[in-house]
């Protein structure tokens, strides 16, 4: 996701955010909500028409936990090299 501290923040930073399902919940009845099916592998991201909806809800009990790191090119050089293992 991409970040801005404020209208005049023209840069921003770039941010992950992961999710993984709430150890209290049970998957299967959320496939066909918020874009989850069957093959939904975690961690996983929202697509965008979820993705501001549901982040209201990361700072609280909810159905998902949420991770973010500020560490983007770290992130995606794991992703790649597990990709190719």
């Amino acid at each position: 996701m991409f970040l801005k501290h404020g209208a005049d923040d023209l840069y921003g930073h770039w941010a992950i955010c992961e999710l993984k399902f709430d150890g209290r919940v049970n998957p299967g009845k959320l496939i066909g909500q918020l874009g989850i099916t069957r093959e939904t592998v975690e961690p996983f991201g929202f697509k965008a028409e979820y993705f501001y909806d549901q982040m209201q809800y990361s700072e609280m009990g909810h159905v998902f936990n949420y991770f973010f790191s500020d560490d983007v090119a770290r992130f995606f050089a794991t992703l790649i090299h597990e990709a190719v293992k």
